[in-house]
C-alpha cells in the first residue's frame, strides 16, 4: 500500500480525496486534490465571524472607523482576531489625520500668530506623520492593494503545493 494512500486513510491528508469509478479496487483508486470550488463552496456555507466590538477606550468616531476596517477585512480575507489591537491603532490614527487635515482646511493651512506673522499650519506635520503612520498600518492589516495581491500570491504558492502531491 502506497504511503500517500495510507496517509488518506489515517486522514493525515483531509484536503484529499479519492476518485475512482466501481470497477477500481479500493488500493487502484487515484488520489486527487480537492477541487478550488470545492473548498469555496464549504468556505461560503460556513457562518461569517462576528465583528468583535471595539476597545472602549476609542472614540466615537474611531469606533466607527474600528468597525468599517473590520468589515472590509472580513470581506477581503485578511482580518485575524489578533489584529484587534493594530485596528484600533490604525482607527486612532485614522482619527489623528481626520482631524489635522480637517484643521488644515479650514484655517486653509496657515497659522497667524499673535504678533501678526504668517507660519504654516502646525497640524501640517501632525497630518503628514499620521499619513505615513496609516501607510504602514494599511499594509500590516493587507487594506492596501499591493499587500493583498501579496497574500494572494502566498495563498495560492501554498495551494500550488498541494496540488503538486
Amino acid at each position: 500500500e502506497s504511503s500517500l494512500k495510507k496517509a488518506v486513510d489515517r486522514g493525515i491528508l483531509s484536503n484529499m480525496q479519492k476518485v475512482g469509478d466501481s470497477t477500481m479496487s479500493k488500493d487502484q483508486a487515484a488520489i486527487v486534490p480537492l477541487s478550488r470550488s470545492r473548498s469555496v463552496e464549504s468556505t461560503q456555507t460556513r457562518a461569517k465571524p462576528k465583528i468583535p466590538s471595539a476597545p472602549r477606550d476609542l472614540s466615537p468616531e474611531a469606533r466607527k472607523k474600528f468597525r468599517s476596517t473590520i468589515k472590509i477585512m472580513l470581506e477581503v480575507g485578511t482580518y485575524e482576531p489578533t489584529d484587534i489591537d493594530q485596528v484600533a491603532l490604525y482607527a486612532e490614527t485614522w482619527l489623528t489625520w481626520r482631524t489635522a487635515t480637517d484643521k488644515i482646511r479650514d484655517t486653509d493651512g496657515i497659522h497667524i500668530a499673535g504678533n501678526g506673522r504668517v507660519t504654516r499650519s502646525p497640524y501640517i506635520p501632525i497630518a503628514e506623520k499620521a499619513s505615513v503612520a496609516l501607510r504602514q498600518i494599511a499594509k500590516e492589516l493587507g487594506l492596501t492593494p499591493a499587500s493583498r495581491s501579496r497574500i494572494e500570491k502566498k495563498t495560492e504558492k501554498k495551494a500550488d503545493e498541494w496540488n503538486q502531491l
